[in-house]
């Protein structure tokens, strides 16, 4: 009998600690959710024009902020900024410094870039906590009037001697 007593008694115990701890693991994570919404930064990225010619430079502003209360954001100190080309592989890269939620920088456009349009894709380190669908995006049209491209300067020098 007081195998028995002991045996519902541990089982008691252990059901009930199991249910505790399932509703403070669900709590934490409730937490760690409305913090993380809190924390998160939106980017927006202001640029001189909408279309560049190869050889130009591409100046913008960046403004980093909280994206729930709309001000600007002291979290990250680094942007980073990279433009896409249509097979979505990044043609150019830069990292601009952010100071009280602002900064400003340019690219240079190679010439070896294709007539097209390009993304222009702005994020912060954060921001990759949250995945590649809150990045900031913006198109650009790109032309290359010289009509040199990667594959014309990936071609071998031969030589007839």
């Amino acid at each position: 009998m007081r195998n028995l007593v002991f045996k519902i008694s541990a089982i008691f115990v252990f059901v009930t600690q199991t249910q505790v701890l399932a509703q403070v693991t669900t709590n934490v994570i409730d937490n760690f959710n409305s913090q993380q919404r809190y924390f998160a930064e939106k980017m927006y990225v202001q640029t001189d024009k909408p279309q560049y010619f190869v050889g130009d430079f591409v100046w913008f502003k960046i403004y980093n902020l909280n994206n729930l209360t709309s001000s600007f954001s002291h979290l990250s100190k680094v942007g980073y900024v990279e433009l896409i080309d249509s097979n979505n592989q990044s043609r150019v890269q830069t990292m601009v410094g952010l100071n009280d939620g602002t900064g400003a920088g340019s690219v240079s456009l190679p010439n070896t870039l294709e007539t097209g349009n390009y993304t222009l894709r702005a994020y912060t380190n954060l921001m990759k906590n949250a995945g590649a669908n809150v990045f900031f995006e913006k198109k650009l049209i790109i032309i290359n009037p010289l009509g040199i491209t990667n594959s014309a300067n990936s071609k071998k020098a031969s030589y007839n001697i």
